[in-house]
């Protein structure tokens, strides 16, 4: 999947996982928890430690792109 993000004119390519996590985001705010167990269910994926941290990276790598932000003032869940 492509993103484009208008207010950086940057464009990223996203592998599943992470196109599905930031739609998931854009549809309601998730913790890297609840990402994790939704897209475990979608690819019939463990939702093992090794996927929360894929889900961790992903919201990660989202906040510093700019194409999330925190939903509360705890940081957490993140919104799209």
């Amino acid at each position: 999947m492509l993103v484009y993000h208008a207010p950086s004119g940057d464009t990223h390519l996203l592998n599943p996982l992470a196109a599905e996590a930031l739609r998931s985001l854009a549809a309601a705010a998730a913790s890297a928890a609840e990402l994790t167990t939704h897209v475990a269910a979608l690819f019939d994926l463990q939702a093992d430690g090794g996927l929360l941290r894929q889900m961790e990276q992903c919201l990660i790598q989202f906040a510093e792109l700019g194409l999330i932000e925190p939903a509360n003032a705890a940081e957490g869940p993140f919104a799209a």
